[in-house]
């Protein structure tokens, strides 16, 4: 009650002088004073346990920033100042990935040009885990590039873990460690996360491991532009490098959302860190758990937000809302539907559009093939479209990294990376690691897997698990039939999947 005395002393110091109270109570709502919690050491030593640090071994090509180019034009004038420094940072691809600690540890990404070289390198993160068997949330740049990755346990055990599915778009990354009985966590509704409520994250900042803070929810349904499915939940508990794919959780121990950047001048925790919300990262993470990546529904069209001025160029009320569409792709679904530029949308699959980004999250949470209602105003008149959703092109299936040694001492090193072929069908490889059992096995970057074993293959991790159950079975080589993208022409290769 201690917020009260300021109040009771105004209320005191009128009435000695005959003075009307000052009305407080007309003029804003009243609301419950309620005192901080005398610690969160509960809550900590809950969800601890199931909070992990992940340690990724990467070879990929880093590109090292020629000093003497000079500035490059500005990407993102578009952006205010503040964000623009951001992005001028850290990029737009990969928001705050963590990298091998030598200079900036986005040099991969460098605005200010360079050549690539391969360069061995290691990232440190968080995550969390979601299930008794062994999955793990995480962000997808603490994993990408990664050639093995592996877990450290609060109790200290370290496991090797698979990658199940990635989406860059939402930056979410599912793995998967062999085990039963983990301790885990439940996602929570970040829907009912409000302005000043507390938050407590947890995570392994600069590789220090389980490392709590606390603060509070500063607001929800941020949109910081790394994406069109931007829903991030902006926190003020430190967070640092290595938190990254950490869960922030409410009091009641459930996780309302995945750290995965934060806005720092310097580098370091400033107070503004962002969080991707639990009801998003809920829907991403069951659909790579499902399927190894996310279907998203695509309307084929491009579409902006309605500003008032717009608004009143297409004839409606300068407070209308809705998304404009500035550009529709041929034979997409929309143009197969008669959507045409200059409508704006105001409703889709029944609810109402407000802005080209709520337009944006409603079709990508709908899956391919649905058959929904689109509602425009064209003319001045609204229109009820019936449209058929394709599937968003560019979306890749999940990659799966094959690089744990066989059983048994000198194991051989697969160094084999992997993801889904949507156009073809089978498994592309994605990475030959130098030096690496696949290289010597004459496995190229290209190469198209449609059998492993006696197994056809669809998915890069069906490739993934046929070839570690081989390993398992302590298996000195196995057949791969690889199809050769230069003339495809169907070969087999042996892999061997342990050393002399």
């Amino acid at each position: 009650m201690r917020n009260s005395l300021p109040l009771r002393s105004a209320l005191a110091a009128a009435l000695a002088l005959g003075a009307a109270p000052p009305l407080l109570a007309e003029q804003l709502p009243s609301a419950p004073l309620t005192a901080a919690p005398a610690d969160f050491s509960d809550v900590v030593e809950a969800v601890s346990p199931a909070v992990v640090s992940i340690s990724v071994e990467m070879r990929g090509p880093v590109v090292v920033p020629d000093r003497s180019s000079g500035a490059d034009a500005d990407r993102f004038g578009e952006l205010p100042p503040e964000l623009r420094d951001f992005f001028d940072r850290f990029g737009r691809g990969s928001p705050f990935a963590e990298r091998d600690g030598r200079g900036s540890p986005f040099a991969d990404r460098d605005r200010r040009g360079g050549q690539p070289e391969s360069r061995r390198g290691a990232a440190q993160g968080s995550g969390f885990l979601v299930s008794a068997d062994g999955y793990v949330v995480t962000n997808n740049h603490v994993i990408e590039n990664g050639s093995s990755i592996s877990i450290q346990t609060q109790s200290g055990r370290e496991l090797p873990a698979r990658l199940i599915g990635a989406d860059p778009r939402t930056d979410l990354a599912l793995l998967k460690v062999e085990g039963e009985d983990f301790p885990f966590v439940r996602f929570g509704d970040s829907a009912r996360a409000r302005v000043g409520q507390w938050v407590v994250t947890i995570g392994n900042p600069f590789g220090l491991g389980g490392t709590a803070t606390a603060g509070i929810v500063s607001a929800v349904g941020r949109d910081i532009r790394a994406g069109s499915y931007d829903d991030f939940i902006q926190i003020d508990a430190p967070i640092n490098r290595g938190n990254s794919g950490g869960p922030a959780f409410n009091l009641q121990g459930e996780v309302i959302g995945v750290n995965t950047v934060i806005f720092s001048p310097s580098g370091g925790n400033v107070g503004i860190g962002f969080a991707i919300s639990s009801n998003m990262a809920r829907e991403v993470i069951e659909g790579l758990k499902e399927n190894g990546r996310v279907e998203r529904g695509w309307l084929g069209v491009a579409i902006q937000p309605l500003s008032p001025v717009l608004a009143e160029g297409v004839g409606l009320d300068a407070e209308a809302k809705g998304a404009l569409v500035s550009h529709v792709e041929p034979d997409g679904p929309a143009a197969r539907a008669g959507v045409q530029v200059r409508d704006v949308v105001v409703s889709f699959a029944g609810a109402p559009i407000e802005d080209a980004r709520s337009l944006s999250r409603a079709v990508g949470g709908q899956r391919p093939g649905a058959t929904l209602p689109l509602e425009v105003i064209r003319g001045g008149e609204r229109k009820t479209i019936s449209i058929d959703l394709g599937s968003l092109p560019g979306e890749e299936g999940p990659q799966a990294a094959v690089e744990a040694p066989a059983p048994g001492e000198g194991g051989a090193r697969l160094g084999l990376s992997l993801r889904n072929d949507r156009e073809n069908g089978g498994v592309v490889v994605d990475r030959v690691r130098p030096d690496s059992a696949a290289e010597e096995a004459g496995i190229e970057v290209g190469d198209r897997i449609i059998g492993v074993g006696d197994s056809e293959v669809s998915t890069a991790a069906q490739a993934a698990d046929a070839i570690r159950a081989a390993q398992a079975e302590g298996r000195k080589a196995l057949l791969l039939q690889i199809v050769k993208p230069e003339d495809e022409r169907s070969v087999f290769v042996a892999l061997p999947l342990s050393g002399s």
